[in-house]
């Protein structure tokens, strides 16, 4: 009798046991594996979208906070006699935005030097957030050109996002997008290969300003090839979004599935008990 018993008070406990287990698997598989489509995860949990050129961009669903990096265009540098370097674009941060509808975003091209004088860069921006605007790098006249974030150069060589220039030979650094001040660090931590972005353009330098990092324009061979500046970029960062859609899983039906088990483990073990109780009389 006591075998009988227990093997069925065990067989009610393990199927109320089981009635939990849908939940438990739900809220294991409830986050997704994977960024979504069009962005890229840069660490972990973390989502980025790398705009390069201007457009109006649709972002996707479950974002709870996106952050965002704007990138003016470097500065053009100048042959004029001498050669001066260009500034680097502005480095700015939003710390929110808007994730309920589409962003305009306009991406500042690198400065031209084939102009006269050599062109600033252009302004990156996304619409309803102009006092965030990242400005383009200035170009030499006289000294290098400033930032657009504002620092000035007392050398041959362009200021840039992250400092003043060394020497007419060293241009003002970048800055890393974890660097900046105020930052969201859970979105922007430090990861192996961040490239700073808004360095300053060196007039002895002979490689072209890359694009989309906002360097300010180097001179060193004199060609226009060399001249103009980088262009900008925006960088957006999102936590991976939950997802429960690639589950397969209806909420409601696993709610009701796991409170139907747990209902049916109950009885089960009442009536092991009742068995039990007549039993022993």
């Amino acid at each position: 009798m006591t075998e009988f018993k227990s093997s069925k008070i065990a067989t009610a406990t393990g199927v109320a046991a089981l009635a939990t287990m849908p939940v438990m698997l739900m809220s294991a598989s409830a986050s997704a594996t994977s960024c979504p489509v069009d962005s890229t995860l840069v660490a972990p949990g973390v989502c980025q979208i790398q705009v390069t050129h201007s457009e109006t961009l649709t972002l996707p669903t479950g974002i709870q906070k996106l952050s965002a990096v704007l990138v003016g265009g470097g500065g053009g540098s100048v042959l004029s006699g001498t050669q001066y370097g260009g500034g680097g674009g502005a480095v700015t941060y939003i710390d929110q935005v808007a994730t309920t509808a589409p962003l305009e975003i306009t991406i500042g091209a690198g400065g031209d030097s084939s102009n006269t004088p050599a062109s600033t860069g252009g302004v990156t921006s996304i619409a309803g957030y102009s006092s965030t605007d990242a400005l383009g790098g200035g170009s030499g006249t006289g000294v290098g050109g400033s930032s657009g974030s504002g620092t000035v150069s007392g050398f041959l060589s362009g200021a840039g996002a992250g400092g003043t220039s060394i020497s007419d030979s060293q241009p003002g650094p970048g800055i890393l997008p974890s660097a900046i001040s105020g930052v969201d660090t859970t979105l922007f931590p430090v990861i192996a290969g961040e490239v700073a972005l808004g360095a300053g353009g060196s007039p002895s330098a002979t490689a072209a300003a890359p694009v989309n990092t906002g360097d300010g324009g180097n001179l060193g061979d004199g060609t226009a090839a060399t001249q103009s500046g980088g262009s900008g970029e925006v960088l957006l960062r999102f936590a991976l979004p939950v997802d429960l859609a690639h589950t397969g899983a209806n909420t409601g039906l696993i709610a009701g599935l796991a409170g139907g088990l747990m209902a049916v483990g109950t009885s089960l073990v009442l009536a092991s008990k009742r068995r039990a109780v007549r039993r022993t009389k």
